[in-house]
């Protein structure tokens, strides 16, 4: 979607995911922003007047995606089978399967890094991998793994992204890349009796990778070494519907997955300039702002003429009852 348009779209909900920082970085990053500029924090007391504020904790072991990735299937409209999450859906989704009949497993190229406490996976998003290199790893695949008997087959859907095809039993699933990158994978692994073909397909790729030209050349760089597959979804195809009143605002997402938060903090403050003249126009509309670990959601509350003009006075007596609505310092640090 175009960012810059999606500002000027009349919508009742905006969804900006990655706008939140990581629990741990909550309080320094706070106080970070707010010292980057004079102006921070009159923009958020201003794009937090007069609303109250929804959080909620994401279960990520539960939904079997990312907090940002559900989001996205929210604002698509996914499917969801019953007895499983959403979060499988994603595969359909990203192989274009909308066939409701087919379930989709998809495999991702990924690093693995083990370390001296536990198994770790870094996604081919952050692996800086050329197209070349991901399609020479597939060539290998394509010549010593495949064949057309085998109780397992990779179908190729772009570099480093292959549809599964395999006797999985049903109703089972699998999380994403998203999902597990900085967790053990001992929390994720599959360990039981019907994943014993995927696991030992799995080593014989990671064996055919292991003196890759491509990992000689990536270790000779720095690089982590493409070494492995992550299998993710189990979910049904579906067609994608993208809410109408609603506008998804992603300019945050790659600051935030890179780790650079100066960049993310000089995005932000453009971004609320642009956030508070929408809820202006659209006092109505609902303001919907994610974290790894937490979703929060800010309305308008409706205020009587009176209190139009007099917002300080309304908050000094609700802070006298104690019903004043949380400051944004709270919902940023989900206290």
């Amino acid at each position: 979607m175009d960012t810059e348009r999606s500002y000027t779209i009349c919508a009742m909900k905006w969804i900006v995911p990655d706008a939140l920082p990581p629990a741990p970085l909550c309080e320094s990053l706070g106080k970070a922003f707010l010292a980057s500029d004079p102006q921070v924090p009159a923009l958020l007391e201003s794009l937090c007047d007069g609303s109250s504020a929804e959080v909620r904790r994401f279960d990520v072991f539960a939904m079997g995606c990312s907090c940002s990735e559900w989001l996205r299937l929210q604002f698509l409209g996914a499917a969801q089978d019953q007895g499983m999450p959403v979060g499988p859906s994603l595969a359909a989704l990203h192989a274009q399967i909308t066939d409701q009949q087919q379930r989709v497993w998809l495999a991702q190229a990924c690093s693995t890094i083990i370390s001296t406490d536990k198994a770790s996976l870094v996604q081919l998003e952050d692996l800086n991998a050329d197209r070349e290199d991901l399609l020479s790893l597939h060539q290998t695949i394509a010549q010593n793994l495949q064949t057309d008997q085998g109780p397992i087959r990779l179908e190729l859907i772009e570099p480093g992204l292959w549809r599964v095809h395999a006797d999985f039993p049903e109703k089972t699933w699998l999380a994403t890349p998203q999902a597990v990158q900085g967790s053990d994978l001992g929390d994720w692994w599959p360990t039981e009796e019907h994943w014993k073909p995927w696991r030992s397909f799995l080593n014989e790729v990671q064996m055919t990778w292991h003196n890759h030209p491509v990992n000689t050349r990536r270790e000779e760089l720095g690089l982590p070494p493409i070494n492995g597959l992550w299998l993710y979804g189990g979910g049904k195809g579906w067609q994608p519907q993208p809410s109408k009143d609603t506008v998804w605002i992603d300019v945050l997402h790659n600051a935030a997955r890179q780790g650079n938060w100066q960049l993310w903090m000089n995005q932000y403050k453009e971004l609320l300039n642009h956030l508070i003249e929408e809820s202006r126009r659209h006092p109505q509309a609902e303001l919907v702002l994610s974290a790894p670990d937490r979703i929060v959601t800010l309305r308008k509350e409706p205020r009587s003429r009176i209190g139009s003009f007099l917002p300080g006075l309304i908050r000094k007596l609700g802070a006298s009852h104690g019903t004043a609505k949380k400051p944004w310092s709270n919902w940023w640090k989900d206290e």
